[in-house]
């Protein structure tokens, strides 16, 4: 902008509320942001800048969480006996303090139908050992 030239900038942020969450921001939902920039004439006409965005809340929703998918992808719930022939055991955990986790352990008990010497550790972001114990034959 050229001297003694004065400019108004506005910006709004609003989102959506869900019932229930008046005032609070929802994770995974809709937030739109709108700024404006005015400026006097200038030689080459107004300056005028408009800018609208929108975007979804990024957060983790369950930042630890397990989840069990069999071969056949049928349920999410139950294996079938002479369709499915594994199950991808998924554990997703995430660090939500303020410092550097260094030792992590993660305990989980599975159903005693399952057999623990057909365990087959799978990719991992993080390095890791995997030791099973308990009651099992």
């Amino acid at each position: 902008m050229e001297y003694q030239q004065h400019r108004c900038l506005s910006t709004s942020l609003g989102q959506r509320d869900l019932p229930g969450t008046a005032g609070h921001q929802s994770i995974g939902h809709r937030a739109l942001q709108h700024s404006e920039r005015r400026g006097r004439r200038s030689r080459r006409g107004p300056l005028e800048q408009f800018a609208h965005a929108s975007s979804n809340g990024d957060g983790g929703l369950r930042p630890n969480d397990k989840l069990a998918t069999t071969s056949t992808r049928a349920s999410d719930a139950r294996y079938f006996i002479g369709q499915d022939e594994w199950i991808d055991y998924t554990i997703r955990f995430q660090n939500t303090g303020t410092d550097t986790a260094f030792f992590v352990v993660i305990t989980d008990t599975l159903p005693s139908n399952l057999d623990p010497s057909t365990f087959h550790p799978g990719s991992s972001s993080h390095t890791h050992t995997v030791s099973i114990s308990g009651q099992y034959s």
